[in-house]
């Protein structure tokens, strides 16, 4: 009797802890079905703003689409801040390429798709680079894709782009902000066990 209550107590105090600590993570894959005009989609505790979902020339299952000059914003449904560290794409066909004189595209031109995030920072992934036609999975820079409130996906140079497996979680600096558990309730559960401990400790032998 006495070793289960202890193994409950120290259960107890292990799941506040773990659960204070806890950070969401979750890989996107836009499978959740298409949302009508002017609704917002969610998907793994993340809202998407204006975003059309398709079935096809997709990484795997559905994708979110973009068209030529359209855009969505993608932001936590808590309103915390996130981390972007991973994304899956094809740009379908090269757009309008620019070419220099010598017929070579020109880094200005082509299909492309740019990630704006709510701290200015914009990073263009276009086929002077990555081939067309070819699903590419990007790993993102840590320096430049951590701590965001908001990124917004978007198209230009006649773009046609399916973007697929965006992984994100939530920031270190955004734990204390929208922890998994309340903080009180984990404060309790903590002190719960620790307190069961103290109490089988005063009893005497019998």
């Amino acid at each position: 009797m006495r070793f289960l209550a202890i193994r409950v107590a120290a259960q107890a105090a292990l799941a506040g802890l773990l659960l204070s600590g806890a950070a969401s993570a979750a890989t996107v894959g836009f499978d959740g079905g298409a949302p009508k005009k002017g609704e917002v989609y969610a998907e793994g505790g993340f809202l998407f703003g204006e975003i059309r979902i398709v079935n096809g020339n997709c990484l795997a299952g559905s994708c979110a689409a973009l068209n030529d000059n359209e855009s969505f914003t993608m932001s936590r449904a808590d309103g915390a801040l996130f981390d972007l560290s991973e994304i899956g794409f094809s740009l379908l066909g090269e757009g309008k390429v620019v070419r220099a004189r010598d017929k070579t595209p020109s880094q200005a031109g082509g299909n492309a798709l740019t990630l704006t995030t709510d701290q200015a920072v914009s990073v263009s992934f276009s086929t002077s680079e990555f081939r067309h036609n070819k699903d590419h999975v990007v790993s993102l820079d840590p320096k430049l894709f951590t701590g965001l409130r908001s990124i917004t996906f978007s198209t230009g140079a006649g773009g046609n782009v399916r973007l697929d497996n965006v992984f994100a979680a939530s920031a270190a600096s955004s734990n204390a902000q929208a922890p998994a558990v309340p903080l009180p309730a984990t404060a309790w559960l903590l002190l719960g066990g620790l307190g069961a401990l103290g109490v089988l400790r005063r009893r005497p032998k019998a």
